[in-house]
């Protein structure tokens, strides 16, 4: 029972790995969400995760539990985070979310949300969360996430070359 206390503590959230907001993780992650859209629960942070972003946590948990597993060895082998829930862009590590969607692209184009301060720029805007832009099915206020066309910024580019 006491060996799995490490694993328990990061899997369920540490300093270092992410922790799930609410629900309890089911055998179908993905039919746990469907099921709760349909219930009109359509706030990611009330949903249970999706079973990529489930298995990226897993990876960050397992890793992560390793390590304080090591942490009394004078001379640790720790492998690096790269393809262990963590990624590099730009030579920075980032966390690994997911490598598919979080949804299908037809319920993605109905994603919306209500950013009144942030002006969706913040992680907690669930169109930058899916990695989309804001469109007119938003309700929020001085938007910086809108999607501007390649056409578009030409003509902003030509206008002001034109001042």
């Amino acid at each position: 029972m006491c060996s799995a206390l490490i694993g328990f503590h990061v899997f369920t959230g540490c300093d270092s790995v992410s922790s799930f907001m609410e629900r309890p993780v089911c055998t179908d992650v993905n039919q746990a969400r469907l099921h709760l859209f349909k219930l009109d629960v359509r706030s990611e942070t009330g949903m249970p995760p999706n079973q990529d972003a489930l298995q990226k946590h897993i990876l960050r948990a397992n890793y992560q539990a390793a390590i304080h597993k090591a942490c009394m060895e004078q001379y640790p082998e720790i492998p690096p985070p790269v393809n262990h829930g963590w990624k590099l862009v730009d030579n920075n590590l980032v966390i690994d979310w997911m490598d598919r969607p979080p949804a299908p692209d037809s319920i993605l184009e109905f994603v919306q949300c209500g950013c009144k301060k942030s002006k969706c720029q913040q992680r907690n805007c669930s169109c930058v969360q899916n990695g989309l832009p804001c469109t007119d099915l938003c309700h929020c206020s001085n938007c910086e996430n809108k999607f501007v066309s390649d056409e578009m910024e030409d003509e902003v580019d030509t206008d002001e070359e034109v001042i």
